[in-house]
């Protein structure tokens, strides 16, 4: 993103990352995630949930089996988070995190 002229400025952004974990069961997703359920975080392949059969030949197939090992991990969860502080650093900006969170219809972590 580039830097605004105005100094006056807090940048905000919302973090919902990993999305297959934070959004399992949401009817609004795209494809509706409503039967995806037993995500767990971090990355566990022991505790990893088969793909529902309404969610096969779509991207969340292929990011339980393939993604989610790197992108459900607490480093990839940090290395994001870092790029955001990073940014804040190198422009001289304070940022705040608007938004966050997990679904929790269909989560069983909590």
């Amino acid at each position: 993103m580039k830097k605004l002229k105005d100094t006056n400025l807090i940048y905000s952004f919302h973090f919902y990352d990993p999305f297959l974990f934070t959004h399992q069961g949401a009817s609004w997703a795209s494809p509706s995630l409503i039967d995806l359920k037993n995500v767990p975080f971090p990355y566990d392949a022991t505790r990893m949930p088969a793909c529902p059969v309404s969610l096969k030949g779509t991207w969340v197939e292929g990011s339980l089996s393939t993604s989610y090992k790197t992108d459900g991990t607490i480093t990839k969860l940090k290395s994001t988070i870092d790029g955001v502080v990073n940014y804040a650093t190198a422009n001289g900006v304070k940022i705040f995190c608007g938004e966050f969170g997990v679904y929790n219809l269909n989560n069983n972590e909590g």
